[in-house]
């Protein structure tokens, strides 16, 4: 449902609402870069954690993926009011949201993730190379297994305000 409404959104791109309840997600969904030169993808929750997305057993991929090839495209993606829940326990790896940590860095833009609740995630939580602005606000990763965010380069501010970051221990 999510990957169909993503690619039924036109070039310069969209939001999509996601209502209240559980998703579950048996395939990653790809965050496509634009034919022209900029897309903005905005995926928005209910708010109060109304709203989850949880990898489905067995699955073992990353849970947002960008896809992409040609320089110079700008895909800023938005992520608002939902809970994440990687499913470590059912999957052996990945379960990340993956922002273009490719080796040719061909996609650039801007991430927001704003009122995100980040659980159950095996491998790092948000992985990307080439965001020229991170802001993580009012955000929440919590998880034994997950090591947080990565960034591998980039070229604007990275912003963590508000945010908690819990990491236990498995026993």
């Amino acid at each position: 449902q999510i990957q169909a409404a993503l690619d039924a959104l036109p070039d310069l791109g969209g939001k999509i609402v996601l209502l209240e309840g559980e998703f579950h997600l048996g395939d990653n969904i790809l965050l496509r870069q634009p034919t022209g030169s900029f897309r903005t993808i905005k995926i928005e929750g209910q708010g109060g954690w109304g709203t989850t997305l949880i990898l489905s057993d067995g699955i073992n991929k990353d849970m947002f993926v960008t896809t992409g090839s040609v320089a110079n495209k700008m895909l800023t993606c938005i992520f608002s009011n939902f809970v994440a829940n990687g499913n470590y326990t059912n999957n052996l790896t990945a379960g990340r949201f993956y922002y273009n940590a490719s080796t040719d860095s061909s996609i650039q833009g801007d991430i927001l993730f704003d009122t995100c609740f980040f659980v159950n995630f095996r491998s790092d939580v948000i992985d990307t190379s080439s965001a020229w602005n991170f802001n993580f606000i009012t955000s929440i990763i919590e998880s034994g297994q997950a090591k947080g965010i990565v960034i591998r380069g980039g070229r604007g501010d990275w912003n963590i305000v508000n945010s908690t970051f819990n990491f236990m221990a498995d026993s």
